[in-house]
């Protein structure tokens, strides 16, 4: 009886909740050779969590296996708001022809209380970007970059004013489409 009421004891103090940790990410490129890519997952975390970037995967969407991420240490962003940080993963891949090409990033723990998705703690992060190479690509040709950091947090009375502009070096259109968020 002792042994019960000991095991029930240490079972009721081991159960820990982990918190989650990303709150939004983009995949950026940047084009080193014909087929040559250099790749960057830039994602923005929770510091309250001991979870970091890493464990997910990353698909370059040219049919081969995605691979696996290494957890990666955050830098800290107190300009962003309250525990708040950022985390980088920087690869080179080389495509095996020109085409169009969905590069991909999925994880577990999405932060939670995100409040156009329902039950976003048991929701997969996911990112992604489309590159499209053909023999007219330009050598500079890169991935376009918002011009405006993500807000976290902002005050319910006060105005919000927000921009979606980008910067593109290829002076390409840029569209945006609202879509419901992508998961497992």
């Amino acid at each position: 009886m002792i042994r019960l009421f000991l095991l029930l004891c240490f079972l009721s103090c081991s159960i820990v909740a982990q918190a989650t940790h990303l709150r939004a990410g983009s995949i950026a490129y940047e084009r080193l050779n014909t087929l040559t890519y250099r790749i960057t997952i830039n994602v923005y975390t929770d510091t309250g969590s001991e979870v970091r970037l890493g464990y997910g995967y990353l698909d370059f969407g040219d049919g081969g296996d995605p691979i696996l991420l290494s957890q990666i240490e955050n830098t800290d962003r107190p300009d962003l708001g309250d525990e708040v940080a950022t985390a980088s993963f920087t690869i080179e891949h080389t495509y095996p022809a020109y085409g169009s090409y969905l590069i991909g990033y999925v994880e577990p723990n999405r932060n939670e209380s995100v409040l156009n998705i329902d039950n976003s703690v048991e929701t997969t992060f996911y990112t992604e970007t489309e590159l499209i190479i053909d023999e007219h690509t330009p050598f500079d040709h890169s991935s376009s970059a918002l011009l405006s950091l993500p807000i976290f947090k902002h005050n319910y009375n006060d105005d919000l004013s927000f921009s979606l502009a980008a910067n593109d070096i290829n002076d390409y259109k840029l569209r945006y489409q609202l879509v419901a968020p992508k998961r497992d």
